[in-house]
């Protein structure tokens, strides 16, 4: 038996896999294990990326996520089996509390599971430290309905159904992105202004969706009140960065959803960001304010993160007129290569997918917009 077998006949409940959220109570001992799990989680995602669907395999893509989960899953499960019976009382109806030697055999197991990862895939096995996170993104215009929420969503979706580990952060109070993953916003225990205003570890406020290597921290109008309270407080265009180093897990990406505004919600998102994308509506009034945002960035550049850099302007609701030919060669024209390849059409499944709780590369990938926005996620691949 491999050494996923051996762990899960050993450490399974007879319920299934535990949510999630269990793991956020762990101990020491299984958050050792957890580290090892997620290991192997990465190599996994590093070495059997997921290919982007085309309009004729949905079935292939479709088998191929199903038989990478499984995978996952069966690690996930081993560590979260663990930490559910760490904190059961020793003699209670389901099972005594694994001691120290129990979680250091079952690190062990997993540490041999990687161990048989890397020999298959000739992997060195080293993952980066949890608290460095990948590529940091910030969604970002000052005007609304540009098409800024639905690319958050469906480029991290995209992302994620080609084996990246993403998060994404929901920092508008409207708590689009929140419902777009089908996230009922407002039942959820703790969103992003609890990281903000109450300093809850931000691990308590990641939630599953479903896609199994995407989480998110949400967002609903309690939001609202975040920008009053912090008004006094000493850095407080750095709450969100300061809550993100405090992250116990590595993401490949990051994706920070803004509000329409160049308010102090924005202001800690673009501080916390390496990369800036601006999402451009190919329309008369597209251009307008575009200045104001760009100076902005170079502002929060200057004084609060030198680290950050427009990483992209993304062209959308694209339609064949002569209209939006005009703005997409004017765009081009002004800022040339900071321009993504991609353009992203006007399509009525992006619309349509939010109210299913979906994004549009799940609702239909054979769709023109899931299209562009798989296209979209290989163009963001390549610049490495």
């Amino acid at each position: 038996m491999c050494a996923y077998g051996v762990a899960m006949s050993k450490f399974a409940t007879p319920n299934g896999y535990i949510a999630p959220a269990a793991l956020r109570e762990m101990s020491p001992g299984p958050m050792r294990l957890m580290e090892t799990a997620a290991t192997l989680d990465t190599l996994l995602h590093a070495n059997d990326q997921i290919e982007f669907p085309k309009a004729s395999e949905p079935r292939t893509m479709a088998d191929r996520v199903r038989r990478h989960e499984r995978i996952l899953s069966d690690a996930r499960g081993v560590r979260a089996a663990l930490a559910v019976r760490r904190r059961m009382a020793p003699g209670s109806p389901d099972g005594d509390a694994p001691g120290d030697n129990e979680v250091r055999e079952a690190t062990a197991i997993l540490e041999e599971a990687i161990n048989e990862v890397c020999q298959e895939l000739g992997h060195d096995g080293k993952a980066a430290p949890a608290n460095e996170q990948g590529k940091i993104f910030a969604f970002a215009n000052q005007k609304g309905g540009v098409g800024k929420t639905t690319t958050t969503i469906n480029l991290a979706a995209a992302l994620a159904l080609a084996g990246k580990r993403v998060l994404v952060i929901d920092m508008d109070p409207q708590g689009n992105a929140t419902s777009g993953f089908g996230i009922d916003k407002n039942s959820i225990e703790h969103t992003v202004y609890d990281c903000l205003v109450d300093d809850i570890d931000i691990a308590d406020v990641l939630v599953p969706t479903l896609i199994e290597t995407l989480v998110m921290i949400p967002s609903n109008r309690e939001l609202v009140g975040a920008e009053v309270e912090l008004v006094e407080e000493a850095n407080r265009e750095r709450r969100l960065a300061e809550a993100l180093a405090q992250l116990p897990m590595k993401f490949d990406y990051v994706f920070i959803d803004s509000p329409p505004s160049l308010s102090l919600l924005t202001v800690n998102a673009l501080t916390a960001a390496r990369g800036v994308v601006i999402t451009l509506q190919c329309e008369f009034y597209a251009l307008e304010g575009l200045s104001e945002l760009l100076q902005t960035i170079k502002l929060v550049r200057d004084s609060l993160n030198n680290s950050l850099k427009l990483e992209g302007v993304l062209l959308t609701m694209y339609q064949h007129t002569r209209l939006s030919q005009q703005v997409m060669e004017d765009v081009r024209q002004h800022l040339s290569a900071r321009v993504f390849q991609t353009v992203i059409p006007r399509n009525v499944n992006l619309s349509e997918a939010p109210s299913f709780g979906q994004p549009a590369v799940c609702y239909d990938a054979r769709s023109a917009g899931a299209q562009a926005y798989f296209d979209l996620a290989k163009e963001v691949l390549s610049h490495g």
